[in-house]
């Protein structure tokens, strides 16, 4: 199922915007989006998250951790614990997460971060100030939280 190909953009990953539209994994891998999908949901893509307010089964907005398509590119395996990935996707130290930055860290866009804040997923920090240039604080717990609750495991489809 898997289709190996090395692009030395992978190489120019990083861990500033670790989480990589499923688009532009399928780029990267020479793969159809669909490929992708299934690569996910068979284990071959050990770390991906569907982040859209649709539920989980739709893939609306499939993320996929940027060391898997390192690893799969060069047929290895990922050697990091859950929480040493979602440290790496957001730093323990920051408490607080400035709503740009973690759009930037997750490819979505400032809507999309809106309507998980105004659903009330993500916890926006209330003390912040407001206004039309802002950028929101949300608790870094929420966010990975919300990313526990939507992260796409092998054989989803089974469960689902």
């Amino acid at each position: 199922m898997k289709k190996k190909k090395s692009f030395d953009i992978v190489d120019n990953l990083s861990d500033r915007q670790p989480l990589v539209p499923l688009e532009v994994a399928a780029f990267l891998l020479g793969m159809e989006p669909r490929q992708v999908v299934e690569n996910v949901e068979a284990g071959s893509l050990e770390y991906a998250w569907d982040i859209g307010a649709a539920p989980i089964r739709h893939r609306s907005e499939l993320r996929i951790y940027w060391r898997c398509l390192f690893v799969m590119t060069r047929d290895q395996a990922l050697t990091m614990s859950d929480e040493m990935v979602y440290d790496d996707i957001i730093p323990p130290t920051w408490l607080w997460v400035k709503a740009a930055n973690l759009r930037r860290r997750w490819a979505c866009s400032h809507r999309q971060l809106a309507r998980l804040i105004q659903g009330h997923v993500l916890t926006a920090n209330p003390n912040a100030a407001s206004g039309p240039r802002s950028s929101p604080d949300i608790l870094r717990e929420s966010a990975i939280q919300f990313m526990r609750s939507r992260r796409v495991y092998a054989d989803l489809r089974k469960v689902a």
